[in-house]
């Protein structure tokens, strides 16, 4: 240190003390001021990482939030009896920001996942539901409109075209019966026989043209329906593909 700076300490600063130290440091207030420093930049750390919690009235766990750098990074819900009832997880949306939400996740009260809901920059792209074995329901591309429903046993049981009717609602989402789903378009069925067929629906109902093959994907049958009956010619085919039957429906009955 310079004799400039000994001489601008003695004279502005209080000078020195007997153990070298400049002697405003040694003043309450300079402390008191390094303490609030202090205080301040912690309370920031605190509250950019942090974990919330809500109990219940038992002290039982109810809500748990998680922030990281100050934005909120999931959610989990409990039940009374100590049961995971879901996980939201968030993240930063890359254009403007704000925080948007990632993925919803639902679960029964075994805590095997019930339903699993996919964002993509806020808006429901993938959803996911589970029986309670684990076993995989049915899956739907909300951008495309798309459900594939599987069986028992974790197969392709059929998978076509929806419309989906209140999208955004949260009683769609965690719905297990698919109520806010109507059939509109092309669906192709996969049956247990091996055979395989191809219907239209218009609003939820069999409308069109419909195929049935078999395990070769040989057509053997051809008909139509009107509003869930058939109506028009059914033709039945042969293994080899030949007509082997013709018939005439109107409104559901043969004539």
């Amino acid at each position: 240190m310079g004799d400039s700076d000994w001489d601008f300490i003695n004279d502005h600063m209080g000078g020195w003390d007997s153990d070298g130290m400049p002697n405003f440091m040694n003043s309450e207030a300079f402390y008191a001021d390094q303490r609030k420093l202090y205080k301040s930049n912690s309370s920031q750390h605190i509250k950019a990482n942090r974990t919330d919690q809500v109990l219940y009235k038992d002290g039982s766990l109810k809500t748990e939030n998680t922030y990281f750098n100050g934005f909120l990074k999931s959610s989990a819900g409990y039940s009374a009896g100590g049961n995971l009832e879901y996980i939201f997880s968030y993240q930063r949306n890359s254009k403007n920001s704000l925080l948007d939400k990632e993925k919803d996740s639902y679960f029964y009260e075994g805590g095997s996942k019930r339903i699993e809901i996919n964002y993509l920059e806020g808006k429901q792209n993938l959803i996911s539901w589970w029986n309670q074995y684990g076993e995989l329901k049915s899956k739907l591309d909300c951008i495309k409109e798309l459900q594939t429903i599987y069986d028992e046993n974790g197969l392709k049981a059929s998978k076509g075209q929806v419309s989906i009717v209140d999208q955004y609602s949260l009683d769609f989402a965690i719905s297990d019966n698919y109520t806010n789903l109507k059939k509109n378009g092309e669906w192709i069925s996969w049956h247990d026989n091996g055979w395989w067929s191809k219907e239209n629906y218009v609003n939820n109902n069999l409308n069109g043209v419909f195929y049935r093959f078999d395990l070769i994907d040989v057509l053997r049958e051809k008909g139509e329906f009107k509003n869930n009956k058939m109506h028009g010619t059914r033709i039945i085919f042969d293994k080899n593909g030949q007509v082997e039957k013709e018939e005439v429906y109107k409104d559901g009955i043969l004539k």
